[in-house]
């Protein structure tokens, strides 16, 4: 997670960049609440078809405390290292408040 604070503005998006052995995956989930942030969920990679998928869920960090009631906009970014070679796509999978949908797709 890098940033979270009240708001919606650029919700639920995803970017991929592809380096020399790793991916890099910056984007922005929503929490329910100001206790919510973003956490890497799974990553899995199918050989046949060349697909990494990268799994970001919003989850409650503070179940126990009280929390600012607003929509929370949760900026994060994910490093994906990889041996032997690049994926051929990366597939980025948002868990959040909006529920659990694809939100980029991308091909090195």
């Amino acid at each position: 997670m890098t940033n979270a604070e009240c708001g919606s503005q650029g919700a639920g998006k995803a970017s991929v960049s592809f380096g020399s052995v790793s991916v890099s995956v910056p984007g922005t989930v929503v929490g329910n609440n100001a206790c919510y942030r973003a956490r890497l969920a799974d990553v899995s990679y199918d050989a046949a078809s060349g697909t990494c998928r990268v799994v970001i869920e919003a989850f409650n960090a503070s179940p126990e405390e009280m929390c600012a009631q607003c929509i929370t906009v949760i900026d994060y970014e994910a490093t994906v290292e990889f041996e032997g070679g690049l994926p051929d796509t990366v597939e980025v999978v948002h868990d959040d408040m909006s529920g659990r949908s694809t939100v980029a797709t991308t091909s090195g």
